[in-house]
């Protein structure tokens, strides 16, 4: 018992100093005391994550089906498939999860979802890559975000990047500025996207004065 709350204090510690590998150390520690598949999911979807950081995809690829089969609440195992679908890299696997999202979207539990769903496509599209895909998948996601600015953001954002490096700036401008719009200010890349949108607003506006 008292090695078990040692564990999850050092953990807690090691991932506030964002310490990752030995906030991994005492996560498989966990892992290995803990015996009811229940009670460690959080763990294990922690793990999955800094795997899935570290480009580590084969692990992240087992530890998010760990915790999808743990059957925790809707929420987790919701995450844990959209971050599979991102950790995968075999062209057969994408083939495979492509199928399952495209049917968790006619499910009626996952209508609140949707933007997060049609986002997760259009990064595996990315990865194949198949711009085009991305850009019809990205753009349902702006459609499908009710009340997640932050993941509209993201999508919005993501359009914004294919459109600069086509040099396509003035479509750009209207996707940073729709990005800008509806970041929180606490996102890791508000300022970037800040002072993108910036340059993009007096470039066009130089590329309109000389049209």
């Amino acid at each position: 018992k008292l090695e078990k709350e040692l564990a999850k204090v050092s953990a807690d510690y090691y991932l506030q100093q964002n310490n990752l590998p030995l906030a991994l150390e005492q996560l498989k520690k966990l892992d290995n005391l803990i015996k009811r598949n229940r009670k460690k999911v959080r763990y294990n979807y922690i793990m999955a994550q800094i795997y899935q950081q570290n480009n580590n995809h084969k692990q992240a690829k087992n530890q998010y089906e760990t915790v999808i089969k743990s059957n925790p609440e809707y929420d987790m195992v919701f995450n844990a498939k959209m971050n599979l679908a991102r950790s995968l890299r075999g062209e057969k696997d994408l083939q495979l999860m492509r199928q399952k999202l495209y049917k968790m979207t006619k499910d009626e539990k996952n209508k609140e979802y949707l933007d997060q769903i049609y986002y997760t496509l259009a990064e595996m599209d990315m990865l194949l890559p198949d711009t085009l895909a991305a850009i019809d998948n990205y753009l349902l996601s702006t459609k499908m975000s009710i009340e997640n600015d932050p993941q509209k953001s993201v999508s919005f954002l993501s359009l914004g990047k294919i459109s600069y490096n086509k040099s396509n700036y003035v479509l750009a401008k209207e996707y940073y500025d729709s990005a800008y719009v509806f970041m929180p200010e606490d996102h890791l890349e508000y300022q970037e996207v800040k002072e993108k949108q910036n340059i993009l607003e007096q470039l066009v506006f130089h590329l309109n004065t000389i049209k």
